[in-house]
């Protein structure tokens, strides 16, 4: 695709010092949205509504992309 992607990644607490899965939620257009999700899961993980999870989100490498075009919309 010659695209290159930015990544925003959330990963559990010790999650380098456990040695167990975690399930992953990918979330795109994560320049908008990553910030978002990432409080919504932290306020559900601290009432304990949700297990730890990886969070993975993608974006456009550049910030001042044209989406539309990309997208071909």
């Amino acid at each position: 695709m010659n695209q290159e992607y930015e990544l925003h990644i959330h990963l559990p607490r010790f999650y380098d010092k456990v040695n167990r899965k975690f399930p992953v939620l990918f979330v795109v257009d994560s320049q908008w949205d990553f910030p978002l999700i990432n409080s919504i899961f932290g306020s559900q993980y601290y009432d304990g509504f949700i297990p730890e999870i990886v969070i993975v989100g993608v974006t456009w490498d550049n910030k001042d992309v044209n989406v539309l075009k990309l997208r071909k919309l």
